[in-house]
């Protein structure tokens, strides 16, 4: 143009800086501008738009540079000018920035526009800051006009992903009841948690609602939030009993996982068992059935409290049809922790008319079990039994084993160690001294009476090193 004598006029300098700005182009849009001041056309507001805009992937200094520009000609910022630099903010995820500025605009009884708060809430609500997503939604829409429903579903996700039940739940009516929205899986999973962790069971029911609409096949894994949502609060525990009857009306076979919450809800509280054992009881005599999951709960939690009074009266109160592995598995870790060998005799006895297979926990139990007597032998009974089953032993029953030999002086403990050597079992540096500490030297010296083979070596490496593998 000027080689032809042709004068570029404003709309010239418009199009060469919007062009620019939008393909961020820092410098040629300095140069553009400095062309233009020097064919001395005066920039208008749009111009220096286009200069803010083009400096969104330079160093914020460029920013500045440009509002020192404008002070100078005499320029003043408009909404449109204010938005550019918040976008540089928002690119550069400088969330304290962008804030000040909005109330720096708010000083200035300017009102940003559409387009700015929507990156600058999505900026809050991805970058953890539900809350205030929330306040500045509430705040722009008051004032100003309704933002893009995508602004509500991030708003949504955010405080889900935080477990901000307040603003799931106020996210979630609007999302769903008023924009008519239904939300992909992964975000009802998400707010399915927050629902579940929070103690919030009507938003958790109201996500089961629209996830029932949706074309997908509900799983355990749906469902299972629903029964967390009520444990929250002991008053609700009927509630959380009759969601797993609702899970298997489903045609979801509750896993003992899904009831882990009414565990929780009672672990270490004998008098918290008896209350909900109470309620069972209840329900029971009006002859709605109860899920083998919530007693076996129970039994679990007794266990726990070494309580296997308590635990087998749970279990006298499942009918007789009820009973899985793990309710046998729950009774006889009572017994392991009470040292009631007579008890997991007549457990085992039950299960096997129950005609239910055991599997390496109850093994592992009996073995433990046997461990708990003064007489022992049966402990490597079942061991063999654990290896016959198609099971390995693990670590918890082998160290169990070494400290019980260790303890009585049976030189047992050699093929212990052999076997934990063979199976690549790390001896810990508290099973080394323990067995240092129960002076062993001399017994292990003396190696099996059995067609086992001593072993002199990693004994010495034992007593020694302070463990297999220790140095490692």
């Amino acid at each position: 143009m000027k080689s032809l004598q042709v004068k570029p006029d404003l709309a010239t300098y418009h199009r060469l800086l919007e062009a620019c700005s939008k393909g961020g182009l820092a410098v040629e849009a300095w140069a553009v501008f400095n062309d233009m001041l020097a064919m001395e056309i005066k920039p208008d507001a749009r111009i220096f738009d286009s200069l803010l805009a083009a400096q969104r992937h330079n160093d914020s200094s460029e920013i500045w540079k440009v509002l020192a520009k404008m002070k100078e000609l005499g320029m003043t910022l408009r909404p449109t000018t204010y938005g550019e630099i918040m976008q540089k903010f928002i690119v550069d995820e400088n969330l304290e920035m962008a804030l000040q500025l909005l109330k720096t605009m708010s000083s200035e009884k300017l009102a940003p526009t559409l387009e700015t708060m929507t990156s600058l809430i999505s900026l809050a609500a991805e970058g953890g800051h539900p809350r205030l997503a929330l306040d500045l939604v509430a705040s722009f829409e008051a004032a100003t006009r309704s933002l893009p429903p995508e602004v509500w579903v991030r708003c949504l996700q955010s405080s889900a992903r935080e477990l901000y039940a307040e603003g799931a739940l106020h996210a979630w009516d609007k999302v769903v009841n008023e924009l008519q929205i239904v939300p992909d899986e992964g975000t009802c999973l998400e707010v399915l948690t927050t629902a579940a962790r929070c103690g919030q069971p009507a938003l958790a029911r109201n996500v089961i609602r629209t996830m029932k609409s949706m074309p997908l096949d509900l799983q355990e894994y749906h469902m299972a939030p629903l029964v967390q949502s009520y444990c929250g609060d002991e008053a609700l525990i009927k509630e959380a009993i009759l969601t797993l009857n609702e899970i298997r009306d489903e045609g979801i076979v509750p896993s003992q996982h899904t009831a882990f919450p009414i565990f929780s809800l009672v672990e270490g509280d004998a008098d918290a068992i008896d209350r909900v054992w109470s309620t069972v009881e209840v329900l029971q005599k009006r002859g709605t059935s109860v899920d083998i999951t919530v007693l076996n709960a129970l039994i679990q939690a007794s266990a726990e409290l070494g309580d296997t009074s308590r635990a087998m009266m749970v279990y006298r109160g499942v009918p007789r049809d009820l009973p899985n592995i793990d309710t046998f598995n729950f009774l006889l870790r009572a017994c392991v922790l009470s040292s009631r060998r007579e008890h997991g005799d007549r457990i085992l006895a039950d299960m096997k008319a129950a005609i239910i297979r055991p599997n390496a926990e109850t093994f592992r139990h009996m073995t433990l079990l046997c461990l708990t007597q003064d007489m022992y032998e049966d402990a490597f009974y079942y061991l063999e039994e654990t290896k016959a089953g198609g099971f390995n032993p693990d670590i918890v029953t082998y160290e169990a084993l070494a400290r019980k030999c260790a303890e009585e002086g049976d030189v047992r403990l050699k093929i212990v160690l052999e076997e934990m050597e063979e199976r690549k079992m790390e001896v810990t540096p508290g099973l080394a001294r323990f067995i240092r500490d129960a002076k062993m030297e001399k017994a292990m010296e003396q190696g099996p009476a059995a067609p086992f083979q001593p072993l002199d070596e990693l004994a010495q490496k034992l007593i020694e090193s302070g463990g297999v593998g220790s140095g490692r």
